[in-house]
């Protein structure tokens, strides 16, 4: 069987990828955390890759400007691919796996992986 979930080295390369694409626009990122098919073993081969942004600090303040903010990132993400598939963005001010995201996500900061949640490598 083939295991279509994401790994350790493919986390840090796309972290990578990302936070260059976020200095570029003027975007500083906190931290990025990885959810959703691929961290939480249900991916198949065409899942796409499922992650939500931190910022340093919030760059909108209503609803237009985090809006063209979003279709600048997805313009510049939509480059990436992760195994021929699409890279999925979120932004958001903060991360609450308990509210919104599920238990199951990889938190990568400064380039390390920090913290992984009901993951198993």
């Amino acid at each position: 069987m083939i295991n279509n979930n994401i790994k350790p080295e493919e986390i840090l390369s796309i972290g990578k990828k990302l936070n260059t694409v976020f200095k570029n626009l003027n975007t500083p990122v906190k931290e990025i955390y990885f959810i959703g098919s691929r961290v939480n073993n249900r991916a198949k081969i065409t899942s796409d890759l499922d992650v939500v942004i931190v910022p340093k600090v919030k760059s909108w303040n209503s609803p237009q400007e985090y809006t063209k903010l979003m279709k600048s990132i997805n313009l510049y993400v939509s480059k990436i691919k992760f195994r021929g598939n699409n890279i999925d963005i979120q932004l958001s001010s903060s991360f609450d796996s308990a509210e919104s995201w599920g238990d199951n996500y990889v938190r990568l900061k400064s380039g390390i992986i920090k913290e992984y949640k009901g993951r198993k490598w």
